[in-house]
C-alpha cells in the first residue's frame, strides 16, 4: 500500500495545525504564509492551481512542501559536508603530524554518533532524516531523483580534496582507471549504508571501528603505494599509535 501512495501523501502527517504547534502559530497563519510564499514569487491565481482559495482558507499542498523539503536537504547537505570535510582535513593533517590513523578515525567515530536513534538535535542528522524522505519520496518522483542525484554528485566533488590529501600523506596513488571522486563514492556509499543501520540497530564501539576500517579498506583497495613516497608520514596506516 505504501508503494502506491503519491509522493505528496508520504507527508500526510504534515498539517497546518502541527506547524502552527511547532511555531507557535494558528493553523490558519501557516495556510495563508505557505500560499503567499508561491504566490509572492507566482502570482496570485484565486480559484486554481496549487494557490487556490478562498478568503483566509489557503491551500496547503503536500507536494509544494515536499519541494521546500528538497530545497532544505540541498542547503544542508551541502553546509554539513564543508563542515564535516574541513573536521576531517584537520584531522588527516593531526594524523600525519602523529604519524598514525587515531585521529582520523575518531573523527570519523564521532561524526556517527550524530546518526543515532534520537540524536536530532544535531544538524548532521535532521539532514540526513530528511535526506531519507526525499529518497522514499524520489521513486514517485523523478524530478526529486534528479534532484538528488545532482546533489550527490556535487557532494562527493566536495569530498575529493579530502581523498587528494590523503594520498600525500599516505605516500599513495589511484589504482589506474580509479579517481579520488571513485574513491569519494564509494566510501560514501559504505557511510550511507552504516548510518542507515543506526537507525534501528543500537551502535557500539566495535561497529563505529569497523565503519572505520571499512573506509580505510576502501581507501586502501582502490589506491597503491608511491614508489618515491617512502618517506609519507601515514605510509604504514597505522589506526593507533602502537
Amino acid at each position: 500500500m505504501i508503494d502506491e501512495l503519491p509522493e505528496a501523501e508520504l507527508l500526510q502527517a504534515v498539517t497546518p495545525e502541527r506547524v502552527g504547534e511547532k511555531l507557535g502559530y494558528s493553523s490558519s497563519s501557516v495556510r495563508y504564509q505557505f500560499a503567499r510564499l508561491f504566490s509572492d514569487a507566482e502570482g496570485d491565481v484565486p480559484g486554481g492551481g496549487v494557490l487556490a482559495g478562498r478568503g483566509q482558507k489557503w491551500s496547503f499542498d503536500r507536494a509544494r512542501l515536499l519541494e521546500l523539503v528538497v530545497e532544505e536537504i540541498e542547503h544542508r547537505v551541502i553546509e554539513t559536508t564543508l563542515v564535516v570535510r574541513d573536521a576531517y582535513v584537520r584531522a588527516l593533517d593531526r594524523a600525519a603530524a602523529l604519524g598514525h590513523l587515531g585521529p582520523l578515525v575518531d573523527a570519523v567515530v564521532g561524526d556517527l554518533d550524530a546518526y543515532s536513534p534520537g540524536a536530532t538535535d544535531d544538524p548532521t542528522n535532521l539532514s540526513e532524516r530528511a535526506n531519507l524522505l526525499a529518497v522514499t519520496a524520489c521513486d514517485r518522483s523523478s524530478g526529486v531523483g534528479r534532484r538528488l542525484l545532482r546533489l550527490r554528485e556535487r557532494e562527493l566533488e566536495l569530498y575529493e580534496p579530502l581523498y587528494a590529501r590523503g594520498l600525500i600523506h599516505t605516500g599513495r596513488r589511484v589504482q589506474s582507471g580509479v579517481t579520488t571522486l571513485h574513491i569519494a563514492d564509494a566510501v560514501a556509499q559504505l557511510i550511507e549504508g552504516a548510518t542507515l543501520v543506526r537507525r534501528y540497530r543500537p551502535s557500539s564501539e566495535a561497529d563505529d571501528l569497523t565503519t572505520a576500517r571499512g573506509m580505510l579498506a576502501v581507501f586502501v583497495g582502490m589506491t597503491e603505494p608511491e614508489p618515491l613516497r617512502e618517506d609519507a608520514p601515514l605510509r604504514e596506516l597505522r589506526c593507533g599509535s602502537k
